[in-house]
């Protein structure tokens, strides 16, 4: 008699289980729900995850650009500064000075 009580218990605890897998999985295959207000992000404001410049190669992660990415873009604009100064500079040199 345990026997038997112990086995039906075994069938109903496997039973159940199935049931609850069958019940995950047909929630997990559905796609997520979109919502009433949901606007799509149009595709000409996103960033993308390499983009091609005079720099080289810039990559970004989630928007976010990479170690390298930010050293090449500080290096440019400290660059770009010095040859303002130097140009910013230039009137300063008076016309007649042969060098």
């Amino acid at each position: 008699m345990e026997r038997l009580m112990t086995m039906k218990s075994v069938r109903l605890t496997v039973l159940a289980f199935g049931a609850s897998l069958a019940v995950i999985s047909t929630f997990a295959q559905q796609a997520p729900p979109k919502m009433k207000m949901t606007t799509d992000i149009p595709v000409a404001i996103t960033t993308p995850d390499t983009v091609e410049t005079r720099l080289g190669t810039l990559k970004f992660f989630d928007g976010f650009p990479d170690d390298a990415t930010v050293t090449k873009v500080y290096d440019n604009l400290d660059f770009e500064r010095g040859v303002q100064a130097f140009l910013t500079a230039m009137p300063g040199v008076p016309a007649s000075l042969d060098i």
